[in-house]
């Protein structure tokens, strides 16, 4: 393998341990979670943005009310009515996330679409010096 590829080849390591570096703190972050069922009550924006981009979902544990905002990316996926699972610490349970992939995972999916777009990325390119004797890039 020639040198032109290390730099690649840091990039795609260093995005590899991030990537499973998040995933740990992710899955670490629920550990030990209770799961209970809530109701979406409202959507939220984000500071300086007029559309809506967060859900609000209110959930009830022993006869107290605690809201939960998503953290997905986009337009909310749920409409005010429906029911939604939430996972809450049993040691505070202000401390909650939306029981679905892309609102626990959130980080490890931004960063793991980054490493499969370089891996793509760098197999075309590899590919492209093979056949026609030049990196496409």
């Amino acid at each position: 393998m020639t040198s032109r590829y290390l730099p690649a080849l840091f990039v795609i390591f260093c995005l590899f341990i991030v990537t499973s570096f998040l995933f740990v703190k992710e899955s670490s972050s629920i550990e030990g979670f209770k799961s209970e069922e809530g109701m979406v009550t409202g959507f939220g924006s984000r500071k300086g943005t007029k559309r809506s981009t967060y859900t609000i979902v209110e959930y009830r544990v022993n006869d107290a009310v605690y809201a939960c905002h998503s953290r997905g990316f986009g337009y909310p996926a749920w409409k005010v009515g429906d029911q939604v699972r939430v996972l809450y610490s049993t040691i505070d349970p202000s401390n909650s996330r939306i029981s679905r992939i892309d609102e626990i995972y959130s980080h490890t999916l931004l960063f793991s679409f980054f490493l499969f777009t370089s891996l793509l990325f760098l197999l075309v390119n590899f590919i492209a010096f093979k056949i026609r004797g030049r990196p496409l890039f």
